[in-house]
């Protein structure tokens, strides 16, 4: 929120609240017509939503609900001062007069002319007295002093951490009644008369303060040491966040028109001692690819992100998340590709604006957690939706020269069948594939990618011919490599060789072994070459297994060699495998293969 507006509306807000104490206003309308009134300017801003939220439920006298949505405008300037007065409130209401006093008391060093904190401090006079340098001064005890420019650059300038606890039990009877005995002056409030409390009142308030006043000092000095804690953490977090973005600003230039795998096993066989199950042995990770300036994210599953990083790349390198289907393996690092993001447009000065293109479950699923905390980033969590009337392959366009197709993948009487019955079900579990056009004024081209599916006839029909095709192994049997029969639950051997024999693309890159049967990544392209890719055919196709790191330059269609980085072509690149079972795959040119 611009800080004009933010004085403008506490102002007026001050100046509301003061008249309703004074008995100069005959309801409320008035103070929620101007929370509206900034609520509707606030719209694609998460956390000034959160903010006027918090300030309806506080005015209403909903303070526990009304600090659940203080504690989410973490973006709203001095949002902890809102969270100090209502966690005052909450345990005033609640009779633990000792917690609400050491609220007000931080909340009262950020803004010490708010009339709410008036209004409680007039409820204990006595626990105001305090020593300095936490003197509240008496003016704050009465008066109804606004906020004033000077006031708002020493809140600037305040930068408090919230040590606040769970508030689960129920507001009492107090906290309950509505914003109507919250305003009220203090003559009519049942416990005080001509701003004095009763002797009783006055004497048990006296006696508690005194009585734990040891114990409160204690309670202070290990309070000063976890919030310096605290603070110290927060601030190696924000080096390190600021150390992040100088590193992805001063590195060297990131080649353009590329495709890097990060798909693969992360580990050694030896290491692994669970590797007798099925899911310890699942490759992991996912695809990224760049073209004009433009960095694109596909499936990001676990390992993703780890894998990324170790390419030497940034988050400010992804414009576009794409996923394909709903299996933690094409997700699982999504939402930390949104955290990362947000937290650095929080330290950067330029924001990175992500686009999310979602299957249609996993966007129900996480687009609640993907929502924007800036302006920028509206509009951005996009459903990759299907419909009645849909075309057989739907079209977006992401960005100038990179247009995404996604198709659904399943058997044409699949198909014609959620078409009659609009099976959202079926629709849901079924996954996408896609088909990528980039283009720019010296190439074009055309990339497929298939993940999670199972051979179709229609996989021909969708994909047309492609350049480039990425196509997910899964798994094998002996049905499958004899070519009996397709699998169900992936394209396995026979899916994949249909694909390359009746597309015949220009490269194919095999990826997502599923390491059921072992790892049999050469073994699955030396039996593939010599069934599938035939000398006497008009285009002969170029056949490799990839692995974490295995990179593509788009533009030549030619790989780059591990150790001295240059180009070779497919058809004579060196695929060299680890020693060891799952081991990491190199990619060498012939001068370093003697």
């Amino acid at each position: 929120m611009e800080k004009q507006a933010l004085e403008s509306y506490l102002g007026q807000m001050r100046d509301l609240i003061s008249q309703k104490q004074e008995n100069q206003l005959e309801d409320h309308s008035a103070i929620f017509h101007l929370i509206d009134e900034y609520t509707s300017g606030a719209e694609g801003n998460s956390s000034d939503l959160a903010f006027f939220e918090g300030e309806r439920n506080f005015y209403q006298g909903n303070f526990e609900n009304s600090l659940k949505f203080y504690l989410e405008a973490k973006e709203f300037p001095n949002f902890q001062f809102y969270c100090y007065r209502a966690s005052s409130l909450i345990s005033h209401a609640r009779g633990q007069q000792d917690k609400a006093l050491n609220y007000a008391q931080k909340a009262y060093k950020i803004d010490p002319k708010d009339p709410s904190l008036r209004n409680l401090y007039s409820d204990l006079p006595d626990a105001v007295k305090m020593e300095s340098p936490q003197e509240i001064p008496q003016h704050a005890l009465s008066g109804h002093g606004h906020h004033t420019d000077a006031n708002m650059e020493s809140n600037s300038r305040c930068v408090l951490e919230p040590e606040f606890l769970e508030m689960n039990e129920n507001v009492r009877e107090r906290g309950q009644s509505g914003y109507g005995s919250f305003f009220n002056t203090v003559d009519s409030h049942p416990k005080i008369q001509n701003n004095k409390t009763s002797g009783d009142t006055h004497k048990y308030t006296r006696g508690r303060f005194k009585e734990n006043e040891n114990s409160l000092i204690m309670a202070s000095e290990a309070g000063g040491e976890l919030e310096k804690r605290i603070q110290n953490f927060q601030n190696s977090q924000l080096e390190k966040m600021q150390a992040y973005l100088v590193k992805s600003e001063q590195k060297s230039h990131i080649a353009e028109n590329l495709l890097c795998v990060l798909n693969g096993w992360a580990f050694k066989a030896a290491e692994k001692p669970m590797l007798f199950t099925e899911e310890s042995r699942k490759s992991h990770g996912g695809h990224y690819l760049r073209w004009d300036g433009k960095g694109i994210a596909i499936n990001p599953g676990p390992g993703f992100l780890d894998n990324f990083h170790s390419q030497g790349f940034s988050i400010k390198d992804i414009d576009f998340v794409i996923v394909t289907q709903n299996s933690r393996e094409a997700y699982a690092d999504l939402r930390a590709i949104s955290e990362l993001n947000q937290q650095l447009n929080k330290t950067s000065a330029e924001r990175q604006v992500i686009h999310y293109y979602l299957h249609q479950r996993v966007y129900q699923q996480l687009a609640p957690f993907l929502k924007p905390s800036f302006k920028q980033a509206r509009n951005t969590i996009h459903k990759l939706e299907m419909f009645l009337d849909s075309p057989d392959v739907e079209r977006v366009e992401l960005d100038e020269g990179i247009v995404l197709h996604y198709f659904l993948n399943a058997m044409p009487e699949t198909t014609q069948n959620f078409r009659e019955t609009n099976d959202d079900q079926a629709l849901n579990n079924s996954n996408l594939g896609i088909r990528l056009e980039l283009s720019n004024e010296n190439k074009k081209m055309k990339i497929g990618y298939l993940s999670g599916l199972a051979w179709s006839p229609l996989l021909v029909h969708h994909l047309g011919y492609c350049d480039l095709l990425l196509a997910a192994f899964g798994n094998t049997t002996l049905n499958d490599y004899s070519r009996f029969g397709y699998n169900e639950d992936s394209l396995g051997y026979f899916g994949t060789a249909s694909l390359l024999e009746e597309l015949a693309p220009r490269l194919m890159l095999l990826t997502e072994f599923s390491g059921r049967e072992g790892d049999i990544r050469l073994e699955v392209i030396k039996k593939m070459r010599e069934e599938c890719v035939q000398d006497s055919s008009p285009q002969k196709s170029i056949l490799l297994p990839t692995d974490i790191g295995f990179t593509l330059d788009l533009n030549a269609l030619q790989v780059k060699c591990l150790l001295s980085e240059d180009l070779v072509d497919p058809s004579i690149i060196n695929v060299v495998a680890s020693s060891d079972s799952f081991g990491r795959l190199r990619y060498l040119s012939s001068s370093f293969c003697a």
